[in-house]
């Protein structure tokens, strides 16, 4: 059961953007910036839609792997049809009342919801062949992993631990899943293999590691650390060793996003003021920002052919999906409901991949 921490240890993994500046609330973590704080209120606001709904101090040790092995069987082959041209965007929204994934194509067309369950729905990660979308859900009174199928059938559950796993980024071979987890105490990168079963973990820092963005290549795991106190952008072979920082900037960077291509980095940066998107060379050199405005702009994620970067943003009042150039410019709106849209995930081109395959359910061993 997860409770609700203190406002002062609540430094972990938190699901939104609440736009103030005292703080950067992120998909990955919240941290006091400049010396401002965040208000009860978005404590709890984070906890009713955190992406793992935790804080400092509330991991445990002592907690058992309940991890079992096999717990899916292939039962049928899947190959989902894109509508759209440039394929489709999976975000998530709260239009419904609850946070939950929809899908839409990408030029904001054919919009419609992914899962039905009724729970708190988060992070879509699209399978590199485009069949499967992992996502993390709160649901049984825990925070786990699970998938479903790109046409929303054949809902699986990955990951069955007391602790909360969160944040899943699949390898680009498709036959593995990195997420975040704070089963051993603090928050670290895991993995585990596309079924569930085989769980490693990569990080064994004493600071919280989380969003894993797995490169395009699969040599490399990009993730963001609160490391040093502060919240940097760091790489790491696929095997968890050779951990090398990217940035070192004391306000904050986090969200990084591979392009496709494997030579840049999207990120999110609190370093002007406000949250805006910035790209760096894989390296860590050449940071760039890509959007100045005043209201926060977050989520990057890159097409599929690294042109353009979708992202959410609350420039027009609430968060909202948008799509620019890779450089910047042309930023347009995709979604225009007034409930919250964040998120987003883009289809992969399922032209160059191959077929996935459905899992059913089988029961713990």
């Amino acid at each position: 059961m997860v409770n609700a921490p203190p406002p002062n240890l609540m430094q972990g993994i938190q699901f939104v953007q609440a736009g103030r500046r005292g703080a950067i609330h992120r998909a990955g973590s919240t941290w006091p910036v400049q010396g401002k704080g965040m208000s009860f209120r978005h404590v709890l606001l984070s906890i009713l839609i955190a992406t793992v709904l935790i804080s400092v101090g509330l991991a445990s040790a002592s907690w058992q792997d309940k991890q079992p092995v096999a717990r899916y069987a292939v039962t049928q082959q899947y190959t989902p049809t894109l509508i759209g041209d440039d394929g489709e965007i999976a975000f998530v929204s709260a239009r419904e009342g609850y946070f939950n994934i929809y899908m839409m194509n990408a030029d904001g067309s054919n919009l419609h919801p992914l899962s039905t369950h009724g729970a708190n729905n988060s992070d879509p990660a699209w399978s590199p062949d485009g069949t499967w979308i992992a996502f993390t859900s709160f649901r049984d009174d825990n925070v786990d992993i699970y998938i479903i199928d790109a046409v929303g059938n054949n809902e699986a559950r990955l990951t069955f631990h007391e602790a909360e796993d969160s944040q899943p980024s699949w390898s680009p071979d498709g036959t593995q899943i990195a997420f975040t987890s704070n089963r051993d105490g603090n928050f670290n990168i895991y993995v585990m293999d596309a079924d569930g079963s085989d769980v490693r973990r990569l990080t064994t820092h004493k600071d919280h590691d989380f969003q894993p963005s797995w490169s395009p290549n699969g040599t490399q795991i990009a993730f963001s650390s609160k490391r040093d106190n502060n919240a940097d952008i760091y790489v790491m072979d696929a095997d968890g060793s050779d951990v090398r920082c990217l940035t070192t900037d004391d306000t904050g960077d986090v969200s990084p996003a591979w392009s496709p291509d494997g030579m840049r980095i999207a990120f999110v940066s609190y370093r002007d003021g406000n949250s805006n998107i910035f790209v760096m060379d894989a390296d860590g050199k050449n940071v760039r920002r890509l959007t100045s405005h005043e209201a926060p702009d977050e989520y990057p994620v890159w097409s599929p052919d690294g042109t353009q970067i979708a992202i959410a943003s609350a420039r027009d009042g609430n968060y909202y999906i948008y799509v620019m150039d890779a450089d910047g410019n042309n930023l347009y709106r995709l979604t225009t409901c007034c409930d919250m849209s964040i998120s987003p995930a883009w289809s992969p081109d399922i032209e160059a991949s191959t077929p996935g395959q459905s899992f059913s359910e089988r029961g713990i061993e």
